[in-house]
């Protein structure tokens, strides 16, 4: 019974990884390792066995590799002159196989956290966006309106919001929601040491 929960559990994994692969866009950039998404989606039964068994040490080990944290920067001009570097738009591309890691994690994590999050946020929630977002303001507003109601509307833009969080504040607020203390250090480790570099072509 133990061996086929084990074999069952793998299994589980495996088609973790295949079903997060297909998220990966399919298109020829590559992070530090050099290996396209587009190859990794198209040869990703051949890499999930593998996958699933780099996947477990980590777990075990509670340890991100360090390629894994290594960023490639490739600044596209967004519009005027060229030789002005605030004219550029930096993207950060990262090996496609932490992408697949941090999908499994992500949806892992979701799933347990989901229901602690405000039904008032709209940002980074499944089912709903911007679009959503607007539909309730408005909503809201009308409804407002219609009783003669006053209305107070406050907008922020914090530049580079999520570049500059705290990372010891994020780390607080997931201990303070349930997360283990083997979690906690996963994502210490993934949010540690990191380091990029920028490449002038992709």
């Amino acid at each position: 019974m133990i061996f086929f929960t084990q074999i069952t559990i793998q299994f589980l994994f495996l088609l973790s990884i295949i079903r997060a692969s297909k998220k990966l866009k399919n298109k020829f950039t590559s992070g530090v390792d050099h290996i396209p998404s587009f190859l990794v989606k198209d040869c990703i039964h051949s890499f999930a066995k593998p996958l699933s068994l780099i996947f477990n040490i980590i777990l075990r080990n509670i340890l991100i590799p360090k390629i894994w944290k290594v960023t490639k920067i490739c600044p596209v001009l967004k519009s005027g002159d060229a030789a002005l570097i605030t004219n550029y738009r930096p993207i950060a591309i990262l090996c496609n196989f932490a992408k697949i890691f941090e999908i499994i994690l992500y949806d892992s994590i979701y799933r347990s956290v989901r229901t602690l999050v405000s039904p008032h946020q709209h940002g980074f929630m499944k089912n709903r966006s911007t679009v959503t977002n607007l539909a309730c303001i408005t909503h809201s507003l009308s409804e407002t309106l219609n009783d003669r109601g006053q209305i107070d509307v406050i907008y922020t833009d914090i530049q580079k919001a999520f570049d500059q969080i705290d990372h010891r504040i994020l780390l607080s607020k997931l201990k303070a929601i349930g997360f283990s203390s083997q979690l906690l250090n996963l994502m210490q480790s993934y949010f540690s040491d990191r380091f990029q570099y920028v490449k002038t072509w992709w």
